[in-house]
This record gives structure tokens, sequence and C-alpha cells, in this order.
């Protein structure tokens, strides 16, 4: 199968290259322009096209991508040879970190749809940068109290920390 590259970073090119030349006829691509819509393409660059396998620098970055086939940087050799497959086969692929945390947005979404009031006011106090003490006093409430709630919202998004629940949040709503 020939398959062709059109990757910036030199070691990311390299690496690619040597994962591929055994099985596939390796090219590489200067721009977009130089790949034909039946070739297929290895790119680090969003390009929303099929026959492409585009690596991310981060899974955050593939999560709001719409690509059908999303690997990280970060994703093992396997993982991108199982990319190359689904490339091959005409299938959807992403790596398992973006896989999981795809699965964890979806999560998070269906539970922050269904928050109470409070629940939700505590999330939009949390994410205009609002401390424990500044949500008690508008809620009237001891600051222990508002802690326990926070507790009980993270368990229930299933979130570890203020960051990560803003993160989230962010994900979910853009």
């Amino acid at each position: 199968m020939k398959i062709k590259i059109l990757i910036d970073k030199d070691f990311l090119k390299f690496g690619i290259t040597k994962l591929l030349e055994e099985d596939h006829e390796v090219h590489y691509a200067k721009n977009f322009r130089e790949v034909k819509k039946s070739e297929y393409l290895v790119t680090d660059k969003f390009i929303d096209r099929d026959r492409t396998v585009i690596i991310y620098s981060s899974t955050e970055e593939a999560l709001f991508s719409s690509a059908k086939i999303k690997i990280t940087e970060d994703s093992t050799a396997f993982e991108f040879l199982e990319a190359i497959e689904a490339l091959k086969d005409g299938q959807s692929y992403s790596a398992k970190e973006i896989k999981k945390s795809e699965e964890k947005v979806l999560k998070s979404k269906e539970y922050l749809q269904n928050l109470n009031a409070r629940q939700k006011f505590l999330i939009s106090e949390i994410i205009s940068g609002s401390t424990n003490s500044e949500i008690a006093k508008k809620l009237y409430l001891s600051e222990g109290t508002v802690k326990n709630n926070l507790t009980d919202l993270y368990r229930k998004i299933d979130v570890k920390s203020r960051m990560e629940l803003i993160k989230i949040c962010k994900l979910v709503l853009t």
C-alpha cells in the first residue's frame, strides 16, 4: 500500500517511516496539493478528508476533531499500526487514550445535563474562579458544607479536582 506522509517534525516523520517502510511504499508530501484524494495520508495537520491518519500533539486536541482516524504523538507503535489497518479497511479508529477521554466526556455530559440548580451554580462559580469561602458567602452556607457539596459533585461527574472539573466542563460545553 502506498502511503504519503505530510509531517513537519523530523523525529515523528522518521519514526513513522521506520514503522511503515517494511510493509508499505512510503512517500513524502510537501503540502496537501501533492496528495490525491485516492491516496492514503499520515499527517499531523488537521484536514477533513477520508483516507487520513491524523496525529495530534495532545488528547485534548484530538477530542475536538471530527477525523475518522486519530492518534496522538504519545500513541504506541501498535496503536499506529492498528490505525493504518483501519485506514486500509475504511474504518474509524481512535487511540486508547483518546477513546478513554471521549467516553469520559460523553459520560460527564450526561451527568452535567442531570444536575440540580445548586450543582449548576457551584460549577458556574468554580469556572468563574470563586473560592469555597466566596461560594459559601453567596449561598449563606458554611465553607464545610460547600466542600461537601463539591465532593459530591466531583464524585457524580467523576472528576478528582477543581481543575479537572473545569477542563471537563469546557470540553463538554464547546
